[in-house]
């Protein structure tokens, strides 16, 4: 049970994360970990293809999270990362594909309700889905795209259907701001113009 916390908390995005430049943040990376085998072997964790969803790192953790009996940490720096601006990750994480996005968010959500968590994981997936959403929307809205090219890329988001029916379904809109409200109502409403405007408020 409190390894099944530690995977909620993993989920949940921090409001201050779209306040600071949308800094890439690196509590999923797998380097940071040190992972039983005996567990990866019986349990068959593997990566899921980042060309099918937004982060590999995460589903390795939710799996490998899933099985565990305990986890701990060191306080201590053992490693320095050194963040390089213009490396392969750092690219990826400006625009996103809304279909790695949406299949990350059904892949949590199945995978989740497949392993018998606590009802409030759909908040905590919910939470990530959304600010992922409208960030990215938000950077396309900021980009130098024709408006009938971000319009054509929203378009890509509200057309996923199973990813827009299952938000739709399991949702909250109590404690949310107005901002995120309006956008997840026209998201999941098949509005684009609506979700890019909202965004780039």
């Amino acid at each position: 049970e409190s390894c099944k916390r530690v995977v909620i908390e993993t989920i949940q995005t921090k409001r201050k994360y779209i306040n600071e430049k949308l800094r890439q943040n690196h509590r999923w990376a797998v380097w940071r970990f040190i992972f039983k085998a005996s567990i990866v072997q019986e349990f068959n964790i593997q990566f899921l293809s980042e060309r099918e969803v937004f982060s590999e790192d995460l589903s390795v953790n939710v799996q490998f999270l899933t099985h565990a009996n305990r986890v701990g940490y060191l306080p201590d720096f053992m490693i320095y990362h050194c963040y390089n601006n213009e490396s392969l990750t750092a690219q990826r994480s400006k625009i996103t594909d809304y279909r790695r996005l949406t299949n990350q968010f059904v892949w949590l959500w199945e995978y989740c309700s497949n392993n018998d968590y606590p009802e409030k994981v759909s908040k905590a997936i919910c939470d990530w889905v959304v600010l992922k959403l409208l960030i990215n929307t938000k950077l396309i809205a900021q980009s130098d795209m024709r408006y009938n090219e971000k319009i054509q890329r929203v378009k890509d988001l509200v057309n996923s259907k199973k990813a827009m029916k299952l938000l739709k379904k399991i949702v909250s809109y109590k404690n949310r701001r107005f901002r995120h409200k309006a956008f997840i109502w026209a998201i999941t409403n098949n509005m684009p113009r609506t979700a890019l405007f909202v965004a780039n408020v």
